[in-house]
């Protein structure tokens, strides 16, 4: 309260019976007292951030600080700026981090893809060669035979003859005419 007294050229005991009776605006904050002065009042700002002095009574030291508006805007700027600094370089780390979990993703994603392509491109390609299996099978079969071609010979008929019965078959192979 020693510079606010100064300040208003009033004795330490007039800032307290001053406050005590509302004439000024003060708050105390444990052993501090912030004591707020109309614009009028306030002295031509100093080149630091605050006044501070300090004189020791009782029980501790009574530290009075005086801050202008001016100091305030100065200091809420400041801050502004360090917030709107930090804000930035976790933007910029977490972004990063991001982007390469990101990246990784979209490597994994591009190899399974690869991969896909290649199981369906070796399955294309099997499918194609059944087909063809089955085309030259079903050509096979309905292309008409000769007589005495390889399909129609037997093992029980080499000379190509038409195909008698199994009895008569067997009656030649006793009676020896064949």
């Amino acid at each position: 309260m020693l510079s606010v007294a100064r300040i208003l050229g009033i004795s330490e005991r007039g800032v307290r019976d001053k406050i005590a009776r509302g004439q000024l605006d003060a708050m105390r904050e444990g052993k501090l007292w912030m004591v707020l002065l109309p614009p009028e009042q306030l002295p031509a700002p100093p080149e630091d951030d605050a006044v501070v002095s300090g004189s020791s009574r009782g029980s501790g030291a009574v530290v009075d600080a005086v801050v202008t508006p001016a100091q305030i805007e100065r200091a809420i700027e400041r801050t502004g700026q360090r917030y709107v600094t930090d804000m930035a370089a976790i933007y910029d780390r977490v972004s990063a981090e991001l982007g390469a979990v990101y990246a990784g993703q979209l490597a994994a994603k591009d190899q399974a893809l690869a991969a896909k392509d290649e199981t369906i491109a070796e399955l294309r390609r099997r499918a194609e060669e059944a087909e063809a299996a089955r085309d030259q099978l079903v050509a096979a079969q309905a292309a008409p035979s000769a007589p005495g071609s390889p399909e129609t010979l037997t093992s029980d008929n080499p000379s190509g003859e038409a195909s008698a019965g199994f009895c008569a078959r067997v009656r030649r192979v006793f009676i020896g005419e064949g």
